[in-house]
């Protein structure tokens, strides 16, 4: 009886440790399935993270070439058409014209020509800035020297609407800026002034002090300011305010946008005050030492 006790209970232990073999065989199986899981979710997660990158590449690249073409589009539209309207009025009366009038149009037409080549220039650098990924090198200029380039620029545009452009160099001091983004976003708040102004009245592009170490680069306009509504819209990217100018200009409703993205690109950004005169856009530089 005492065997056969003996007998049973080593086939228990056999069995016992049998299953607890096959027990172990389960778990060791699931553990390696579990493993292979994990690694084929990780690499699974690596190639979504892959994608998103790519994507986010591509929808950056797209933008970019979005805001190229837009940026291309406000700054070259305004100066062709003044030069095809030029064209067109010296070609219809030519013989009409004095001498002076025909070699005034002739030198309105070659700034505006100007401003499109540098223009074109300048967006072309812009666009690789931002598909390299590396700004443009700042650069020692003074204000004086920039209001009276920036008029200039656009003085044919403003004598053709019979818009008087002035320049007021209130402060003559050195500031360090990327030059090129600096006279894009100048170029774009100049024209929106002429765009929106009456015959007759005045466009000022000035530099004045603003507190003890910084200097103000605006453009002000008297073309009547604009509602409160407008002013709070005139930055939002998703409710920009799109209008026509007062000869019924088209424009593309995004340059000042793109105008406020090269500011932020510089440390700075575009600011606007606005009355019952007119409008001020303007940005703000700390003064720098100029380099010997």
């Amino acid at each position: 009886m005492h065997l056969l006790c003996i007998e049973v209970s080593l086939r228990d232990h056999k069995k016992m440790s049998y299953l607890l073999f096959l027990a172990l065989g389960v778990i060791l199986l699931l553990v390696r399935q579990l493993t292979l899981q994990h690694r084929q979710l990780h690499r699974l997660k690596s190639d979504l993270e892959t994608l998103e990158a790519s994507q986010t590449s591509l929808q950056q690249s797209a933008f970019t070439q979005q805001k190229l073409l837009s940026l291309i589009s406000h700054h070259i539209r305004g100066p062709f058409h003044f030069v095809l309207r030029m064209v067109t009025l010296l070609n219809e009366k030519w013989e009409l014209l004095e001498e002076k009038d025909r070699r005034n149009s002739l030198r309105m037409m070659h700034n505006s020509l100007d401003e499109m080549d540098r223009t074109l220039r300048d967006v072309i650098d812009w666009a690789k800035q931002k598909q390299t990924g590396h700004g443009k090198e700042v650069q020692s200029c003074n204000t004086g020297d920039i209001v009276i380039e920036e008029a200039n620029f656009l003085s044919g545009a403003a004598e053709w609407k019979e818009i008087k452009l002035l320049e007021r160099v209130d402060a003559d001091e050195f500031i360090d800026i990327d030059r090129e983004a600096l006279h894009l976003i100048m170029q774009n708040l100049i024209s929106n002034a002429i765009k929106y102004s009456q015959p007759g009245q005045k466009v000022e592009v000035y530099s004045e002090s603003y507190g003890i170490d910084s200097v103000v680069i605006g453009v002000a306009d008297q073309a009547g300011g604009m509602s409160p509504e407008t002013a709070n819209r005139i930055f939002s990217p998703g409710n920009h305010p799109n209008m026509a100018g007062t000869y019924e200009e088209k424009g593309t409703g995004i340059g000042l946008l793109l105008a406020q993205d090269l500011a932020e690109q510089m440390g700075s950004e575009i600011q606007l005050e606005t009355d019952a005169i007119g409008s001020r856009f303007f940005l703000i530089f700390p003064v720098s030492t100029p380099k010997e």
